[in-house]
């Protein structure tokens, strides 16, 4: 490794330092899309995104490789930074297939749930710089929002008994070091910084023995956490290129308020909550100096996230048990890129992602289904110091039914029309 000396290390961190300022002012609003299986927002990087992230932990095509797998970076062409927005629009209409209330039928005033969710702008910034002239010693930084969920329904909908408001917001910053210590390999991990916050909301009956008399409930609470990611990239052949990538559970104690029926009271309370681990395989192999080709496939240990149980202060305080019994899941995405001139690249891709949600337990907090991705993407290269990214994505979602009971209310509905309509731009600036 070439030694530049440490003023010339420190100057290259004091851009890491000013980047992840501005990455973090880019990224400073809230996040609650719903548009993965489960709650996961793979929607971190606009040139992955044209691909399905196919083959994305094995295509270091700018400084967003940094989230995939932070081996990726020591492949960078020099010192860059990633800018990204993405709108998530997603549609699934709230059907009331035989809702009732023991005793009775549902009320009078109950409605269909609508379409719960708004779109929500997703942005993600990167920077990434070599520390030594040898280009074999790299660090970055990333900030990036890839847990989330939101959905607000009606005071009147049916589906109130299971969920009025659903929100869970994450926030990561990602300090990452990299090295390459042959032409072949290299290595890399982040450390990650997680802020997360969760409201929650949901009626209940106050006298199930009547009269019929409803009240709004809720938990709402934040918290800081640390876990980290690591990932190799391995070129076993000259037009083969093959990354791996491990994103740790990061485990959460939400600490703040909650509120209850009228007899009990309301009070400080905390509750445990795991972000789930994820295992990522990727491979891109060239094909000619045009095309390559992109295959992907994601572990995630959805099984981590199984209840939240809030821990009231007050001992006279109500508990809630919120139960998701969420099962590991599988997404395999494949894709291919195409190179048409210095200026323009074109992709597309297709992704099966399947949902960890259970017929048993699935609810309307976050109603899911599996997933079919079909997207379409383009590199414009403006110079040799900026290029634009663009993509789109259509995801089907399969519909699914539920059936739960809270309390007196048993609840019965399904889901309709349910898909996801996705837009990202992206602005990259090397230096």
């Amino acid at each position: 490794m070439t030694n530049v000396g440490w003023d010339s290390i420190k100057t290259r961190l004091k851009y890491t330092a000013l980047s992840v300022l501005a990455a973090g002012a880019f990224t400073g609003f809230s996040v609650h899309a719903v548009q993965a299986s489960g709650f996961y927002i793979q929607e971190q990087s606009v040139s992955g995104l044209g691909a399905s992230y196919a083959g994305q932990a094995a295509m270091p095509r700018d400084a967003s490789i940094l989230f995939y797998n932070p081996a990726g970076i020591t492949h960078l062409s020099g010192r860059q930074v990633n800018l990204n927005a993405i709108m998530i629009a997603p549609h699934t209409d709230l059907v009331d297939t035989g809702t009732t209330i023991t005793g009775g039928a549902v009320p009078a005033n109950a409605t269909d749930g609508g379409n719960p969710a708004q779109p929500t702008l997703v942005p993600s910034g990167y920077f990434a710089t070599p520390l030594t002239d040898d280009n074999k010693l790299w660090a970055g930084i990333g900030v990036s929002a890839p847990f989330g969920f939101g959905a607000q329904y009606n005071r009147n909908s049916f589906a109130r008994w299971l969920s009025t408001k659903s929100e869970l917001e994450t926030i990561d910053i990602s300090p990452t070091i990299a090295y390459q210590p042959h032409e072949k390999v290299s290595i890399g991990v982040s450390a990650i910084i997680e802020h997360a916050y969760a409201n929650l909301k949901q009626f209940a009956v106050l006298n199930p023995a009547g009269p019929f008399v409803e009240g709004e409930v809720g938990v709402k609470g934040d918290d800081w956490s640390l876990g980290y990611n690591v990932g190799i990239m391995v070129e076993p052949f000259d037009t083969t290129r093959v990354g791996i990538s491990y994103r740790s559970k990061i485990k959460h104690t939400l600490v703040g308020d909650q509120t209850a029926l009228a007899t009990f009271p309301a009070t400080k309370a905390d509750a445990s909550l795991t972000m789930p681990d994820m295992a990522t395989f990727a491979v891109a192999q060239e094909l000619d100096d045009k095309w390559t080709l992109l295959g992907q496939a994601v572990w995630t240990g959805w099984n981590k996230f199984d209840r939240l149980t809030t821990s009231p202060d007050d001992p006279a305080g109500q508990v809630f048990d919120l139960v998701f019994n969420y099962q590991t899941t599988w997404a395999f995405s494949i894709g291919a890129e195409y190179e048409w001139n210095d200026q323009w690249t074109f992709r597309t891709g297709y992704q099966f992602d399947q949902t960890p949600t259970t017929d048993d337990y699935r609810s309307t907090i976050n109603p899911d289904g599996d997933r079919n991705w079909f997207s379409v993407g383009a590199t414009y290269k403006l110079d040799d110091a900026w290029s634009v990214d663009l993509a789109a994505t259509y995801i089907d979602i399969e519909e699914q039914e539920f059936s739960q009971t809270r309390g007196v209310a048993n609840i019965n509905g399904e889901t309709d029309d349910a898909y996801v309509g996705i837009v990202g731009a992206a602005v990259n600036f090397k230096f």
